[in-house]
């Protein structure tokens, strides 16, 4: 496998949905306007693994280490 490819496999490792930061920021600001009761995404985050952004519902601002 070459060295592009294998970098591309890396950088989804963490298999959620990517976005770019203006992205985040936005899906974030748009759900907390909605009035849907389901999930609500309330803060965006960086993800090293990937080296993307991604929305949470969970509040805590705390580490939280999902991948062990």
């Amino acid at each position: 496998m070459n060295g592009i490819n294998q970098q591309h496999r890396e950088r989804r490792a963490c298999r959620k949905k990517r976005f770019k930061q203006s992205k985040a920021k936005q899906v974030v600001r748009d759900a907390k306007r909605s009035g849907r009761a389901n999930r609500r995404e309330c803060r965006h985050y960086y993800c090293e693994r990937c080296f993307g952004w991604h929305t949470t519902s969970q509040a805590s601002t705390e580490l939280i280490d999902v991948f062990n």
